[in-house]
């Protein structure tokens, strides 16, 4: 469900930003619905909302913060300057003075957030290897585990092994991390060809 939403979001991204392809009209709509998956978002990432002033904040993380809260600004800058602006989705709001005000406002949120949004998207995923021994993460892998931070990333384990499936070796280290968003991960064979690792990472749309 996060990554329907999250490329849902991505699409729309793009549509938005080509105006004058869409044309006004869609430009509104999408706006709506770029506003509805936004909010869906932070939904389906309550945890990361919660645990904002928990743990330590290590330099990364405190950047990662700090791009979210701008974001977060860009959001909120580029729907209610969209709403002021509106003449079809929210045509009730007869906007009698400040146009250009909002506009620009409206200009400079859209394309401020196209950059922070790609920051985002760019510091938010991370993939980890790892032997798998008997079902479980190999024992080397806990130490860096255990002394990293994990909030705000996706973290997508995968591993190598000639008989050995997952497990519940992914459940295990998320436990054991304590932060990030874990997602299902992948067991390849001692023999996989590159082909077979290039075509997973494709197949995880990030």
């Amino acid at each position: 469900m996060k990554v329907l939403v999250d490329i849902g979001m991505t699409i729309i991204l793009m549509l938005l930003m080509a105006y004058e392809l869409v044309g006004r009209q869609a430009h509104e709509w999408l706006g709506m619905g770029m506003m509805a998956l936004f909010i869906l978002h932070h939904v389906l990432n309550r945890k990361w909302s919660k645990s904002i002033f928990k743990g330590k904040y290590a330099l990364f993380r405190l950047f990662q913060t700090i791009v979210v809260l701008i974001i977060l600004i860009t959001m909120l800058g580029s729907m209610i300057s969209g709403i002021m602006l509106s003449e079809y989705v929210f045509a009730f709001v007869n906007l009698s003075s400040g146009y250009e005000i909002f506009r620009n406002i409206h200009m400079l949120s859209a394309y401020w957030g196209f950059v922070f949004m790609s920051i985002h998207i760019g510091t938010n995923v991370g993939v980890m290897t790892d032997p798998i021994w008997w079902g479980i993460a190999a024992w080397p892998v806990n130490e860096f585990i255990t002394s990293n931070d994990f909030s705000g990333k996706a973290v997508i384990p995968f591993c190598t092994s000639s008989s050995s499936g997952l497990g519940q070796s992914g459940e295990l280290l998320e436990e054991m991390a304590g932060s990030g968003t874990w997602q299902e991960g992948m067991r390849f064979r001692s023999g996989v060809s590159e082909e077979d690792v290039t075509n997973w990472v494709k197949g995880l749309e990030f």
